[in-house]
């Protein structure tokens, strides 16, 4: 793996790209995953948040995971957790989606 900062990704490669949301800003991909949501992650609330700046913080990460889901050109897939689902979900339940649970679906690789 080799680390880019965001002004120095060369879009025009054959390889994958890992990056945070905020160096996604302003690029768009055929195909995007947005992976983390979930409560603890996405969105991140510490403990110690004081009550008046919960609201803000949760607004500024729903405008960053929207900012990662308007990247994908074509193709858009965003993980979470089942056991601890993200608040940000009930925003995706829209007929527009086609939501999967995997985890349930989940088989052992055969062993040679």
């Amino acid at each position: 793996a080799k680390f880019f900062a965001s002004k120095n990704i060369k879009l025009d490669s054959p390889y994958l790209k890992v990056m945070t949301l905020y160096s996604a800003k302003g690029l768009e991909f055929p195909f995007v995953a947005v992976m983390g949501l979930e409560e603890g992650c996405l969105p991140a609330i510490d403990e110690a948040t004081p009550p008046d700046e919960v609201n803000r913080i949760l607004d500024q990460q729903r405008r960053l995971l929207y900012v990662g889901c308007s990247r994908a050109m074509r193709f858009l897939i965003v993980c979470g957790s089942a056991s601890h689902p993200s608040t940000f979900i009930d925003s995706l339940k829209t007929p527009y989606w086609q939501i999967q649970h995997l985890a349930s679906q989940t088989k052992t690789a055969p062993r040679n």
